[in-house]
């Protein structure tokens, strides 16, 4: 979709200079947020939640986040259900791997945590079963376990950071080891 990069372009130059004006204007329009993930199949549109979960990681540092408290995550890891489609998943698993990467960030934190980890297998083994959905689910997981510290670089582009090796916490890694039976039933298909 043409329009939807110029459209991208713009909401990324405003925020690049903008970014409390942008950020006021999300928060007084709550549903904006919920119209850029229901589009996420749109790469463009999926770079504009990237940038906007970046920002926000950023404003921190002022005390203006407020995305990560929104449902935004939850929004994100739902289009990896296997009722969605494989452009769906491709992007909401790009977003949550950028997301796993953001160092400091709430809303990172919140991704690794248990609660997540529970609802990744779930859509991973989930009715109907989706070739796209485990495979793009799985490699959030990957990237939650080795997660690639991510910085800004060149012309506001998210770039890997040469010392991008983090490990993850053992937490999130018990919840993984308490759901490799589910996904062990997967690799099961009928050699008995």
């Amino acid at each position: 979709m043409e329009v939807a990069g110029y459209f991208s372009k713009v909401v990324i130059t405003l925020l690049g200079r903008k970014p409390k004006g942008v950020m006021r204007y999300l928060k007084e329009r709550k549903t904006t947020l919920k119209k850029f993930v229901d589009l996420i199949s749109i790469t463009s549109i999926m770079e504009v939640v990237v940038r906007l979960v970046e920002a926000d990681n950023t404003m921190r540092l002022h005390n203006e986040d407020w995305i990560s408290e929104t449902d935004i995550l939850e929004l994100v890891m739902d289009k990896l259900s296997p009722h969605n489609g494989s452009e769906e998943h491709a992007n909401a698993a790009s977003t949550l791997t950028i997301i796993s990467g953001l160092s400091q960030s709430k809303i990172a934190a919140k991704l690794a945590s248990p609660s997540v980890i529970a609802k990744l297998f779930h859509y991973a083994s989930e009715e109907p079963h989706s070739q796209s959905a485990l495979v793009h689910c799985l490699s959030v997981c990957i990237s939650i376990l080795e997660p690639k510290k991510y910085v800004m670089g060149e012309m506001g582009r998210l770039q890997q950071a040469a010392d991008s090796q983090v490990t993850a916490n053992l937490q999130t890694i018990d919840g993984m080891l308490q759901k490799l039976g589910d996904l062990l039933q997967l690799l099961d298909v009928g050699g008995g």
